[in-house]
């Protein structure tokens, strides 16, 4: 506790220092010791506190602030009406962003570029781009001159969904309303041009940008790196990535990541190491995402003593796996045959408190299927879709639907069990699993209604295998060719039966 606070306008500016500096703690202690001394907040106060909540995620204690603000009669500004938007934007609660946001109009009060850029943004983020885009011309009517980061919002919202040309028009708006484009803008056209497949167009929104002298940032060098990695160019990556080296360009993490992964995809080892080496010799220490690709990458190959030691670095440098660490390193172990370090290494993600994902129970159920262990495996599956076992694996299934738990199996687990299981010669347990697949609105793929229907067939039941072959054909997934001499080498007499799977 301080001897004496200084005046009210020097303790907002603190809070507002606080706060940008995250010390969220300091933020309500400070605060609180302002009413204590009985100090008046004003509406800059409270716009500093929702701030603070904003970035806290806390949209509750930002509406009770909100409130607390109302009932000391002070009135909202256009600051607190566009940090309180912005915060329900950031936290998902894009109906009550709407909502306030009328409220706000209701009054009287012109929101700000602040304003419509967080309800753009949100609805950008989550396919509203219409939305953003009848925002956008509001703003327009309202008189605002939209800004360089209203225009990036909307590039970047435009390419998501594959607008490419919508997205090139919002560009010209920008030379219309004499708003020169910055590097972010460009780093949106670049990454644009390389999620639709043209490089060629990218490196040339590149080439205009270095042409106006406008110098690339980070992001951009991350973002060429990374669209030319998908393209299948790694050494074209390679060479862009030493020349902004060399240029004295400050780089991420994120662009040696991008080709490290491509690199570790591609089998390439050597490499992807000898980039690590590069990284860390330009002063940018290897992250969970450079570690994580080199398990990844060793793994795939079957060289788990070196995934291993990079593994045991990453500990002694003090950098935590994450869930496609250990997933990668399950695999690994799995598919070298190795199911119980598999599982030591599942236990040690338990014990850190990392949930699994469906991968990393696909890969537990895989290696389990693997060693022929095919009750362990349905075990697994069962455990971590959050149930206990059920005599009806139907039932079982219909209950496990929680949107909580996040290793709820995928297409692959199912497709992986069920493979499993019809090796096993459990042709009906099989067919259960898919049924309760075909359920959950997943689609297997060709190879495993291959193996139900010659299952079905194995069995007898001819008219099962015709319905699984019925709906093949409707979801849109091609037969393999084996798949009809399966159904008609079975006997007349057998084509009528037909059982509950």
């Amino acid at each position: 506790r301080l001897p004496t606070l200084p005046a009210l306008p020097a303790c907002n500016a603190t809070l507002d220092v606080l706060v940008r500096a995250h010390r969220f703690d300091r933020v309500w202690k400070l605060f609180d010791e302002m009413l204590s001394r009985g100090m008046v907040p004003t509406v800059v106060t409270y716009n500093t506190l929702i701030n603070a909540c904003r970035h806290e995620g806390a949209v509750a204690k930002a509406w009770q602030v909100w409130n607390q603000m109302a009932a000391r009669r002070i009135g909202p500004n256009v600051v607190t009406y566009s940090t309180m938007i912005s915060a329900l934007c950031d936290e998902g609660c894009i109906g009550e962003a709407e909502q306030l946001f009328l409220a706000m109009k209701q009054t009287g009060m012109r929101p700000n570029h602040y304003t419509y850029n967080a309800l753009m943004s949100s609805h950008c983020k989550r396919d509203g781009i219409n939305r953003a885009l009848t925002l956008y011309q509001e703003l327009l009517k309202s008189g605002l001159v939209p800004n360089a980061v209203i225009f990036t919002t909307l590039i970047d919202g435009f390419f998501q969904v594959n607008r490419i040309s919508d997205a090139k028009n919002i560009f010209l708006d920008m030379h219309r309303y004499g708003v020169a484009p910055t590097v972010p803008v460009y780093n949106s056209l670049i990454d644009g041009a390389f999620r639709s497949g043209d490089s060629q167009e990218a490196l040339t929104v590149y080439e205009d940008m270095t042409r106006l002298g406008l110098c690339p940032d980070e992001f951009t060098c991350s973002i060429i790196v990374r669209g030319l990695c998908s393209g299948g160019q790694v050494q074209v990556a390679a060479r862009f990535l030493e020349a902004m080296q060399q240029s004295g360009i400050n780089l991420n993490a994120a662009a040696y990541n991008a080709l490290i992964d491509e690199y570790c995809k591609n089998g390439d080892l050597a490499e992807a190491l000898a980039t690590c080496t590069i990284m860390s010799g330009v002063g940018i220490e290897p992250n969970v995402v450079t570690y994580s690709s080199l398990i990844d990458g060793h793994s795939k190959k079957g060289k788990m003593e070196i995934a291993m030691a990079i593994y045991t670095e990453m500990i002694a440098k003090g950098v935590e796996p994450n869930v496609l660490t250990y997933t990668a390193l399950i695999h690994g172990h799995a598919k070298d045959g190795d199911i119980n370090a598999a599982f030591r290494l599942q236990k040690e993600m338990a014990e850190k408190g990392i949930s699994p994902n469906s991968v990393t129970v696909s890969v537990l159920v895989d290696g389990l299927c693997r060693e022929n262990r095919i009750q362990d495996a349905v075990m697994i599956f069962m455990k971590h879709s959050g149930q206990k076992k059920h005599a009806d694996i139907r039932t079982y299934l219909s209950n496990s639907t929680t949107e909580e738990d996040h290793s709820i199996p995928n297409s692959v687990t199912y497709m992986t069990l069920i493979y499993g299981l019809y090796l096993d010669g459990q042709y009906r347990e099989a067919g259960k699993f898919f049924s309760c697949m075909r359920e959950s609105g997943m689609v297997p793929d060709s190879f495993t209604y291959s193996l139900l229907i010659r299952g079905q067939c194995m069995l007898g039941y001819v008219l099962n295998a015709m319905m699984l072959y019925a709906d093949m054909v409707k979801v849109g997934v091609k037969p393999m060719t084996t798949v009809c001499p399966d159904i008609w080498s079975r006997d007349a007499p057998n084509d009528l039966k037909t059982v509950e799977t």
